[in-house]
């Protein structure tokens, strides 16, 4: 991110989960561990505004399941 800062020009991209923002039972660690990805970016995006660097933006997605197999077999309410 250095390289993106003394440019001033760039962006990052960070994907996380919607629970991170949402709790579900039986799922309290994951919701937790994703929960800092999206508090880690306004730092990251309130750092590079302190600089006075603006070009630099940041993104944050919350999926709302990707499958990568953790979730197998999960059903929906």
């Amino acid at each position: 991110m250095g390289g993106m800062v003394e440019r001033d020009r760039g962006h990052v991209v960070a994907i996380a989960s919607i629970l991170s923002v949402l709790s579900v039972p039986r799922l309290v660690d994951y919701c937790i561990s994703k929960s800092g990805v999206p508090m880690m970016m306004e730092g990251l995006r309130q750092e590079i505004i302190c600089q006075k660097k603006h070009g630099v933006g940041f993104t944050t997605i919350l999926p709302t399941k990707v499958d990568t197999g953790m979730f197998e077999g999960a059903k929906g309410r």
